[in-house]
């Protein structure tokens, strides 16, 4: 055995430590992910491969088959569904993939999909991810396929539809974590309290401040009401007054006895207790909500089985100011949900 000999088996066992220490390298920060997020346990090891699988799992509960979905590891997802999978770094699509390089460095990775082009292509899913608790990696939506399995994703899609399309399809449907009620599963009970503001005017409501108005605003009457989607019929609140959000004021519907054990209601505009819609018992705060810094109404509900008969109040409150300093609200219902459940708000 000469020195030349022994030299190469160096040589080559150096290389293979080098590959096993690089590949380590480049998936460190999918192990480290996997871990933060508590991802469903696939394997030894939290592969990217080996969400892929799940996620195609989940695909093949909650979508049709013409559906699209758009993610960055449509390699190994494409294996295991026939789901139309988007690569928007460019892996199966000639269209990304010819497009110009825009992050030079990390080759497969120097390119992105244009959301128009995913919009075009009307993706359903955007980037999903398959977690053991509802809102975990921050995503937008998240579909409970398996009891107490989750599918986070974005969509192309505008909020209500993707709501109702899930809802439609029998699965509990959440919002930045937050539960959505499923309308269909509740029997409205009719009120004479204008909570749906569809009188034009203030009755059986208290208004202190300026922030409202002197009425309920009449659709585009200021700035924001150009972005603001989702609500129902004509009226609705909103305290962006004058197209500023340094108005302050309160809204304080007439007492009303509780007879259902859902409230449910739109919301949309600032996300801290300064901009948010309560229910007072007994002069005490029992239940609260706020929007999400969007101008996008989002039904809400709270669970109000406990207070079943007790007299109760709605509060409106904005006595925020700066940005997201308003509040917009419309539709408020109380009902009764038909299988017993109330929702978990």
């Amino acid at each position: 055995m000469n020195l030349s000999y022994l030299l190469d088996i160096l040589k080559y066992t150096l290389a293979g430590v080098g590959v096993v220490y690089i590949a380590f390298y480049l998936f460190k920060p999918y192990l480290d992910k996997a871990e933060k997020l508590q991802i469903l346990d696939y394997g030894a090891l939290h592969l990217p491969e080996g969400n892929a699988i799940e996620v195609a799992r989940a695909f093949k509960r909650v979508l049709l088959p013409n559906e699209v979905v758009a993610a960055s590891f449509a390699g190994f997802t494409g294996l295991y569904t026939d789901i139309r999978v988007i690569d928007t770094l460019g892996l199966n699509d000639k269209y990304i993939a010819r497009l110009p390089i825009q992050k030079p460095g990390q080759p497969g990775h120097e390119k992105q999909a244009p959301f128009e082009y995913l919009i075009n292509n009307k993706v359903v899913c955007l980037y999903p991810w398959p977690v053991k608790n509802a809102g975990d990696n921050n995503s937008q939506y998240s579909v409970e396929y398996e009891p107490n399995k989750y599918l986070t994703f974005g969509s192309t899609m505008p909020y209500n539809e993707v709501i109702k399309k899930f809802q439609d399809r029998g699965f509990n449907v959440f919002y930045k974590g937050n539960f959505i009620p499923n309308t269909k599963n509740i029997t409205l009970i009719e009120n004479d309290n204008n909570f749906n503001f569809e009188t034009g005017n203030y009755l059986h409501w208290t208004v202190e401040g300026t922030a409202f108005g002197t009425a309920p605003q009449f659709r585009g009457k200021w700035e924001n009401s150009t972005k603001i989607k989702g609500y129902e019929g004509t009226f609705l609140v909103n305290s962006y007054y004058d197209n500023s959000d340094a108005a302050h004021g309160k809204l304080f519907s007439d007492k009303f006895i509780i007879n259902g054990d859902t409230i449910t209601f739109l919301i949309a505009g600032g996300n801290t207790k300064n901009t948010s819609i309560n229910l007072v018992v007994e002069k005490t705060i029992v239940r609260t909500e706020t929007g999400d810094k969007s101008e996008e109404l989002i039904r809400k509900s709270w669970n109000v089985a406990d207070y079943m008969g007790k007299e109760a109040r709605i509060e409106i409150i904005d006595s925020a100011s700066g940005e997201w300093g308003h509040i917009v609200i419309d539709d408020i219902q109380i009902g009764q949900t038909k299988s017993g459940k109330t929702s978990c708000l």
